[in-house]
């Protein structure tokens, strides 16, 4: 989902008959614009990427994806080029082997990695307030992480979570949204548990929220919450805090 309180940014100089640059740090930015030399055409190019960013790493906030995308971006545009959603997808997967999906604008179920965007939906997100946390522990690399396989009743219950995701984009349906999101939380938490995920999704209807959020992969959760709705809010965030997270944030989604 969107998320207005940090960004990635990405310049990009290209020099001809060159090697793509970038330092050791930003070796996803550098295959990035790699790909993107290639994508575009121009493989005996190469040049220096430069990343200014805002996004802790390592929390389950897309910072590494963040990065590819704004890289694949910035050399597109140096060479007067304009890439699609799908083709910076497959960028994306290319450079890091696992990508979120945040080069699309709306909301989409996608294969992070095969590249594949399996269904657009073609409604925005309806609108909550997501108060957000990150509870801290060891950085998590997500392609260090063994893959999830999920049982067949497991499946069953993505297919079903997946209509009824379809449905709440359709009717702009936070509600429905939450409980989607929650019932997704539940099985994560199978598999890659946050310890106090455990006591929000117990209580969090208590405090008049809708329902829990959590990264796949990493150490942040976000609690629902009614647009506007600041009792819920406060008390969600009195609880995140109590609970030991380091950080809490409060931003409104699916508004202007």
């Amino acid at each position: 989902m969107p998320f207005p309180l940090f960004a990635s940014t990405a310049c990009f100089t290209p020099v001809q008959d060159a090697d793509v640059e970038g330092g050791p740090l930003l070796w996803k930015a550098v295959r990035s614009a790699e790909e993107t030399l290639l994508r575009i055409g121009a493989p005996d190019w190469g040049g220096t990427v430069e990343v200014h960013s805002t996004i802790p790493r390592g929390r389950g906030l897309g910072s590494s994806t963040a990065d590819v995308v704004a890289t694949a971006r910035a050399v597109a545009h140096a060479f007067g080029r304009r890439l699609s959603p799908q083709e910076i997808g497959e960028i994306a997967v290319a450079a890091e082997a696992a990508s979120d999906s945040l080069m699309f604008d709306l909301p989409v179920l996608f294969a992070q990695r095969e590249a594949l965007t399996l269904e657009a939906f073609p409604h925005s997100l309806p609108p909550f307030t997501l108060i957000g946390a990150d509870f801290g522990g060891s950085d998590v690399d997500t392609l260090a992480a063994p893959q999830i396989r999920y049982d067949a009743r497991e499946r069953a219950d993505f297919r079903a979570l997946r209509g009824a995701l379809r449905r709440a984009l359709h009717l702009g349906d936070s509600s429905l949204l939450a409980r989607v999101s929650t019932a997704s939380t539940v099985i994560n938490q199978r598999y890659r548990p946050i310890a106090q995920v455990d006591a929000l999704l117990a209580e969090h209807a208590s405090w008049g929220a809708m329902g829990i959020q959590v990264a796949h992969s990493g150490t942040v959760a976000g609690v629902i919450c009614p647009l506007g709705d600041m009792d819920a809010a406060k008390r969600a965030a009195a609880r995140l805090e109590s609970l030991g997270a380091m950080e809490i944030w409060r931003f409104d989604v699916g508004v202007c």
